[in-house]
């Protein structure tokens, strides 16, 4: 027989829950069950004609309807084995007694009208708090006595709080309300039917593993996109601030507008490198111990990335970090041109930087400075020359900015103390190796003398005679006689790190 014929031909219940306690001793043929011939501790669904829209849990488990199992269901037990076991009465007595124990009182039944006429009320307060948001714009007001003047309508203000606070209040206490509302399991979802559970330590499991539950709500009732919206405004503001202050000097000091364009990009990069904030600003007013200990904690990490530092004890880097200072780089800049004087050491945390040096009328030797490599390395040799000079040493290079760069530098004064009170720790054959193989200058030396090398080992092969006098300019071997040529010239420029 169908399910559903199955159901319209059972005989019609007794009124809602009208239940007879059960016999004694379970004696007469129809122990557990009614007068009317139906389990015990049925719910109010199970006691109408058709198919219920929900069944309760709290029916007797060991009794189930006919229709129960006439449906095709695969239903999942909701309750613990032990209380389906268990008979109804003791089973109901037990749910009752822990409802009562539960932190946020009894379970509440969906369908009740209590319940519903608290979800209508729940929607107009939120309708409601939809339209009271947008009274907050009307708390600034502008005087309209003398001059015009902005001002905060405390009145207004103290009102609209007051209303949004009582709509955030609602909304919590709704949260908490589905802490102890019983629920359809998933797992009993069949055509036209559905379990309630009444369990109070499961309803606020599952109200709780739901995304659309408990953490919907709570993002709701927080102020996180407030939040959000006013870290971000205020450092956007902090920064529409500073640019309009650099674009009104820029106009009152009649600059051209390529270096308007070149100011506009340099801090459109430092923004978005230090996101706005000046670090060494901010501890430059704190106790030296703190500062020292800041600083040490802030660029320590970033002075081991130098290969020049590696191997320095822990009293140098404190003093190191220190003394450091950042610096930030817009593409297309220059950091240092040829025979400027050296006023510090840069070394590169992030970008690319690259350096030109001119060996003679129409031939440069360039070369690309990445994360890891310095300049300025005429610095060091100057600050360990003996007897000293007070004159800084001119720039061999020029230093150009390829893309954006990060990196920190030390100025010449802090150089010269650090080399000074740690000498022993620079004038040593291992730190002369490190600083020449990094070293800009040293680098391209060495690349022109390699290449020297190469093209002599290379005539000798070819059983050439290597120095010989050079031809005429366009003939077929003009362009390595001029190599060699220039290279001769070169070597006399080599660097010299005073170390030896």
């Amino acid at each position: 027989m169908p399910p559903l014929a199955f159901l319209r031909s059972l005989p019609a219940r007794g009124s809602p829950g009208a239940v007879r306690d059960e016999e004694a001793g379970g004696s007469g043929g129809g122990s557990g069950r009614s007068a009317a011939g139906h389990p015990a501790g049925e719910c109010y669904a199970c006691t109408q004609p058709g198919v219920p829209a929900f069944h309760s849990t709290t029916c007797d488990q060991v009794h189930s309807p006919g229709w129960d199992a006439d449906a095709g269901s695969s239903l999942v037990p909701v309750q613990a084995q032990l209380a389906a076991a268990l008979p109804a009465s003791a089973s109901a007595a037990q749910h009752a007694s822990a409802a009562a124990r539960w932190l946020f009182g009894p379970v509440l039944d969906p369908r009740s009208k209590r319940v519903q006429r608290w979800n209508q009320w729940i929607l107009l307060g939120r309708a409601a708090a939809l339209a009271v948001d947008p009274l907050f714009f009307y708390a600034l007001s502008i005087g309209r006595a003398g001059r015009p003047c902005l001002y905060m309508d405390a009145g207004l203000a103290a009102a609209v709080t007051a209303l949004r606070t009582c709509a955030d209040v609602a909304h919590l206490a709704h949260v908490l309300l589905q802490f102890r509302l019983a629920y359809v399991s998933r797992e009993s979802l069949v055509v036209g039917c559905g379990k309630l559970v009444w369990d109070a330590r499961a309803i606020a499991a599952h109200y709780a593993r739901s995304v659309k539950g408990l953490w919907f709500d709570l993002f709701v009732i927080l102020p996180i996109p407030q939040v959000f919206l006013h870290a971000v405004l205020a450092r956007k503001r902090k920064m529409q601030l500073r640019f309009r202050d650099m674009e009104w000097w820029m106009r009152r000091r009649q600059l051209p507008s390529r270096l308007r364009q070149r100011v506009r990009k340099f801090e459109r990069e430092r923004w978005a490198a230090v996101t706005g904030d000046e670090e060494m600003e901010m501890i430059k007013d704190l106790p030296e111990g703190l500062r020292r200990d800041i600083k040490r904690y802030l660029c320590l990490e970033l002075v081991k990335q130098v290969p020049l530092f590696h191997g320095m004890d822990d009293l140098i880097l404190d003093n190191i970090c220190d003394r450091l200072r950042p610096l930030v780089f817009s593409s297309g800049e220059k950091v240092i041109r040829e025979g400027d004087p050296v006023q510090r050491m840069v070394f590169i945390l992030q970008g690319k930087l690259r350096s030109t040096q001119p060996l003679t009328k129409g031939v440069v030797a360039t070369c690309i400075l990445g994360a890891g490599n310095f300049l300025g390395d005429e610095l060091l040799s100057w600050c360990l020359r003996r007897p000293f000079v007070d004159r800084l040493p001119a720039s061999s290079a020029t230093f150009e900015c390829v893309e954006a760069a990060q990196a920190f530098c030390l100025d010449a004064p802090d150089l010269r103390f650090i080399t000074e009170h740690f000498r022993y720790k620079f004038a040593n054959e291992k730190l002369k190796r490190t600083a020449r193989y990094y070293s800009s200058n040293w680098r391209t030396w060495a690349a022109v003398n390699i290449q020297l090398a190469w093209r002599r080992y290379r005539a000798r092969k070819m059983d050439v005679t290597a120095m010989v006098a050079p031809p005429l300019a366009g003939g077929p071997d003009d362009g390595d006689r001029r190599l060699r040529h220039y290279a001769a010239m070169f070597m006399s420029l080599r660097p010299h790190d005073h170390l030896e």
